[in-house]
């Protein structure tokens, strides 16, 4: 499958409604990366409820498995869901060590972090949206006999799952979320 079909199919996938484990969901996203979560968190605060599925045990990417920093030169320009990851980030060590403390100085305002931290921080916004369901060892692949498609849009998606190998599908209840205002 071509590069740009791979990306539409993705897009795709995050506006249509589905099924799984007998519960609809208006939103499926891909990955339980940082952008993966935020996408859900996102969706789910304006009120769709979403599917996570992410293909390994643990969520968040390179920030919670590894990577300690960000490396934006730009702080000032951070908005939205990436300022309040950092926020919290610093608000963990200030509640944890203490304002003054070394490991306040150290996550430079929450852009420098240890990966426990970036999952923990993770965890909780994913927990605070009871709108999302969080499946791990699930992999998507976006191979067309993978997806059902009826009518021009997708009726049901095929997921394996990591842990015991086999296969299971999610069916469309609705076809598409409300299309998304810009404010």
């Amino acid at each position: 499958m071509p590069m740009n079909h791979k990306w539409l199919l993705l897009i795709t996938l995050a506006l249509t409604t589905v099924t799984s484990c007998n519960r609809s969901h208006d939103v499926v996203v891909v990955g339980g990366t940082p952008g993966g979560i935020m996408t859900a968190v996102s969706a789910s605060r304006m009120g769709h409820s979403v599917l996570l599925l992410e293909r390994t045990d643990n969520l968040g990417g390179l920030p919670a498995n590894g990577l300690g920093a960000t490396d934006i030169a730009t702080r000032g320009a951070t908005t939205g869901l990436f300022l309040e990851f950092v926020n919290r980030v610093k608000e963990y060590y200030v509640q944890t060590y203490g304002a003054d403390s070394q490991q306040v100085k150290d996550c430079s305002s929450g852009y420098h972090f240890e990966p426990s931290v970036a999952a923990r921080v993770f965890n909780e916004m994913l927990g605070e949206c009871p709108g999302i369901k969080v499946l791990t060892m699930r992999q998507f692949d976006s191979d067309p006999s993978n997806l059902k498609m009826a009518a021009g849009r997708i009726e049901e998606i095929t997921v394996l799952d990591r842990n015991s190998g086999r296969l299971g599908s999610t069916k469309e209840k609705s076809l598409l979320m409300p299309p998304m205002r810009e404010t």
